[in-house]
């Protein structure tokens, strides 16, 4: 057997931490922690690879629905000479983009009558209600990124890479979300799913304001959020806004935390609608 005997195994060591691989088992064991069941070596479209599916779930009794949560998270890491950055605008410059998660269901009732669908209007709530819980209300939204390098003793010694090393990450959130959101349909029973996309990354990252079109303040910052809108998923309006957490591995617990109470506000959401659902048929 040929193997590189002569490559210095500290040398191989300190590439493999400058990836997002042991930030990936680091998330998944974090969540299993908090009695959430994480799952490495997930597949969504295309044979793409999920970084980490963690899911709760519970029985609802009296309607019989499971609802669950699934969050899927994409983990980025990032070399000594790296850095992430992201571009902000104040809503006064640009309207910004209303929140939202992607939730579906599908139940029925005794006079087999049923529905299924996305949950629209739930969406939206525990977006908005996930984002201020972490106190990201009155944050600038994320609206693109780009990767700087740092080149020590070089001229210029720093520069811009682009995004296609980076926005990747928050792009394999946001798909692997649409994939696994409609998953249930291929199961039998009533469920209720709501997906929540994170990007999870190995340090914090710049915030760069820009307003009328000018760099103002540079700031670092641990978590954000951005909002994109999808063509073509709710008939009613042909677009869906998708919200991805952005989070550094520094504020993982403060996630978690986040993430366990936006399980409790939408389950209690679901047996709302269940119960006045059932009024009515």
């Amino acid at each position: 057997m040929t193997t590189r005997d002569d490559w210095p195994a500290d040398e191989i060591k300190r590439l493999a931490q400058g990836s997002g691989k042991p930030l990936e088992v680091e998330c998944a064991m974090a969540f299993l922690a908090e009695r959430w069941l994480p799952r490495l070596g997930c597949y969504y479209r295309n044979n793409r690879e999920l970084d980490v599916l963690a899911t709760r779930e519970e029985h609802l009794k009296e309607s019989g629905i499971i609802c669950r949560v699934r969050v899927v998270v994409s983990c980025r890491g990032f070399p000594a000479k790296h850095a992430p950055l992201a571009y902000s605008v104040s809503d006064g410059c640009v309207p910004a983009l209303p929140p939202s998660f992607l939730a579906e269901h599908r139940w029925s009732s005794a006079t087999s009558r049923s529905t299924h669908g996305a949950l629209v209007d739930i969406e939206h709530q525990v977006a908005q209600w996930t984002i201020g819980h972490a106190q990201m209300g009155t944050q600038r939204p994320l609206v693109a990124f780009d990767l700087a390098e740092r080149n020590k003793g070089k001229d210029p010694e720093f520069k811009l890479l682009g995004d296609r090393s980076y926005y990747p990450s928050l792009d394999s959130a946001v798909q692997a979300a649409f994939h696994w959101s409609a998953e249930d349909y291929n199961t039998n029973g009533s469920f209720a799913t709501l997906c929540v996309p994170v990007c999870l990354l190995s340090i914090p990252f710049w915030d760069v304001c820009i307003n009328d079109g000018v760099v103002n303040d540079v700031v670092p910052r641990s978590l954000g959020f951005q909002t994109n809108s999808y063509p073509g998923r709710h008939a009613s309006n042909n677009r869906c806004n998708v919200t991805v957490l952005v989070y550094s591995r520094e504020k993982l617990g403060e996630l978690l935390s986040t993430l366990d109470t936006t399980f409790i506000n939408f389950r209690n959401l679901i047996e709302k609608q269940s119960s006045d659902w059932k009024l009515t048929t």
